[in-house]
């Protein structure tokens, strides 16, 4: 004799949207597909690159420059917080916190700190550069204006970004340090290994 199973009334409510869980791990999207995602990302970011470059020599617009500035932060936050960038989403990578869901804005912004604070330290630079320019009588002067070491920071901040991302190639979960200290993993949906 069939008994329907019965619903359990004290149980959470379930979203219609969202799909049943695969059974097995996932598998982690490798180094080489997270490089290629990144070379798709820049190629999206490419002409806003070019247009900051053609203003800096020719237009010389601040807002332009801030609102070009502002652009690759909020590309990478705000589509990674719905789970992957334009170059992700190309190689089929999604980003996904520990249940398997999008990570939201909150370990969006966190797993991009190192860029916004590259981006941050480039935008000081570039609104304090005017003053230091016109201030300075001699070569030797910007460097005691802190203009090296606005530059010596820009360097630091990306030799950091190197050290997050050379963590993918040897962790077992293909996790940089910036998915560790933000709880996300950068997964290839739909296939998954055997548990």
């Amino acid at each position: 004799m069939d008994i329907a199973p019965q619903q359990n009334p004290f149980a959470a409510p379930t979203s219609g949207n969202a799909p049943d869980p695969i059974p097995g791990i996932p598998i982690y999207a490798g180094f080489w597909w997270r490089v290629l995602a990144a070379l798709i990302d820049i190629a999206v970011l490419l002409p806003f690159t070019i247009l900051a470059q053609l203003n800096t020599r020719w237009w010389h617009s601040l807002a332009l420059h801030v609102a070009i500035v502002a652009i690759q932060p909020l590309y990478k936050v705000v589509l990674e917080a719905h789970g992957a960038t334009l170059g992700k989403m190309a190689c089929g990578i999604r980003l996904v916190d520990a249940n398997q869901n999008g990570p939201g804005i909150g370990r969006s912004i966190l797993r991009n700190l190192h860029v916004l604070a590259m981006n941050l330290v480039s935008l000081v630079g570039l609104l304090t550069m005017p003053h230091m320019f016109i201030h300075a009588q001699r070569p030797e002067d910007l460097t005691s204006m802190g203009f090296m070491a606005i530059g010596g920071l820009t360097g630091v901040l990306g030799l950091f970004w190197v050290v997050c991302i050379l963590f993918v190639p040897f962790h077992d979960e293909k996790r940089g340090l910036h998915d560790m200290w933000a709880g996300t993993w950068c997964v290839r949906p739909g296939r998954r290994r055997a548990a």
